[in-house]
């Protein structure tokens, strides 16, 4: 049942598909979003993909791509490449996949033992002419030494308004910037002149680590469910799930220019590695 996004809906689209006798039940979202599960979905053993409750007390398991490590290899990547300059246009904090993302970002930078420079962390929104506008505001009139070689972009689409920047620029990508995006977004990431480096959201491995998590909740013995409707034994404390997203390279990110000083490897200790 397609609940369209309204909340409203959720309560009695759970009642039609209890009344129809279900095992079990999975809400599954487009984007990564907190919302209230409606207590009847407790009735029965439950699980989310792509979405989790924000209420610690509810209960119900969660399967959710791994932001703050998504954000973190996508820098790790261009620091790898000799970037040090890096910009990041992060959407909006209206989504809770944003502030992650920057964390893993910071996280990478401060893993090298490198500062974010001000002003190269943007909420910029999610769609092409956003990125296209965020990409002149960085890029246009700004001599090389100061402007950033490297842009990280919360969407593919947002990527796409970088491309079109650098193309009105003038810059090559990418022998003068390099652009990733994020979500592998079907028929764009791939078909993109140059093909883009992105950020790969694990929607497939989602769907099964839930399905098979609730399949393996059905296939345990039934537990006894309170009077009131409340969370079924064994519910008491909601389990997360974070799926690793994948770095997928193609061509839209390459080598540090040559305009500076080489800046030389990443050492262990910068990558994190231990």
């Amino acid at each position: 049942m397609d609940t369209e996004l309204d909340e409203t809906r959720d309560e009695s689209a759970v009642a039609t598909l209890l009344d129809r006798q279900v095992d079990g039940l999975m809400y599954v979202t487009v984007g990564l979003r907190p919302l209230h599960v409606p207590l009847n979905m407790l009735r029965v053993p439950s699980v989310l993909a792509n979405c989790f409750d924000d209420r610690p007390e509810a209960g119900v398991p969660a399967v959710i791509p791994d932001e703050v490590r998504g954000g973190r290899e996508a820098a790790m990547h261009l620091l790898e490449l000799g970037h040090r300059d890096i910009a990041f246009l992060a959407g909006d904090g209206l989504t809770p996949a944003a502030p992650r993302r920057i964390q893993g970002h910071r996280d990478a930078f401060e893993a090298a033992g490198l500062p974010v420079r001000p002003g190269r962390i943007l909420e910029a929104g999610w769609d092409i002419d956003a990125g296209f506008h965020s990409a002149m505001k960085l890029l246009d009139g700004v001599a090389a030494p100061d402007r950033p070689t490297a842009i990280v972009c919360a969407n593919d689409r947002l990527a796409i308004g970088v491309v079109l920047a650098a193309n009105r620029l003038g810059l090559a990508i990418p022998q003068d910037l390099s652009i990733m995006g994020y979500d592998d977004e079907f028929r764009i990431a791939s078909t993109m002149v140059p093909a883009l480096t992105t950020m790969a959201l694990p929607l497939r491995e989602m769907g099964a680590a839930a399905m098979n998590g609730l399949l393996r909740e059905l296939s345990e013995e039934p537990e006894e469910n309170d009077n009131n409707g409340g969370a079924p034994a064994g519910h008491d404390v909601p389990a997360q799930t974070l799926v690793p997203c994948r770095l997928v390279v193609r061509e839209s990110t390459g080598p540090v220019p040559p305009a500076g000083p080489d800046p030389g490897p990443l050492t262990a200790g910068q990558r994190g590695v231990t």
